[in-house]
């Protein structure tokens, strides 16, 4: 299965100068715990900086009382983000995110721009169907079995 067949689209962004209450609300707002950080650009869209998690700002903040305020996403992001490509199959990304101990990656398309998001939630997701066609298959198989038999 390639990544384009299994990653969200909904991507939700900020700009690495926002503060992180910001970050928080957006995050609140659309129900996720990862913002991917674009740096916009002179040519229009924006170009991948970084990306932040929900546990970035409970780590770097409010577990050592920073104020939320003063501390922009630029300052905790991780900036060295693992990318995938559209045409990447699930298999190799599913190894290097298990070798780097991460739960989300952006993925892109040729030029380099974040076309959608895949999680690990999403492959349990793909996953579950899968074993539920499965499932399927066994029953119409026991099925037309029967008739045979008949």
């Amino acid at each position: 299965m390639r990544l384009r067949e299994l990653m969200s689209t909904q991507v939700i962004t900020i700009a690495p100068d926002a503060d992180l209450v910001d970050a928080s609300r957006l995050m609140r707002k659309h129900h996720v715990g990862f913002l991917v950080v674009i740096k916009p650009s002179a040519r229009g869209g924006g170009v991948l900086v970084g990306v932040l998690t929900d546990r970035d700002i409970v780590i770097q903040t409010l577990a050592r009382d920073v104020d939320p305020h003063a501390v922009t996403v630029a300052d905790i992001m991780t900036p060295e983000v693992m990318t995938g490509r559209e045409d990447e199959g699930l298999a190799t990304l599913l190894t290097r995110m298990r070798k780097a101990g991460i739960h989300r990656v952006p993925i892109v398309n040729g030029a380099g721009m974040v076309m959608g998001i895949v999680s690990v939630d999403d492959v349990i997701r793909c996953i579950a169907g899968l074993t539920g066609q499965l499932a399927d298959t066994v029953k119409l198989s026991r099925r037309l079995e029967k008739r045979k038999r008949s």
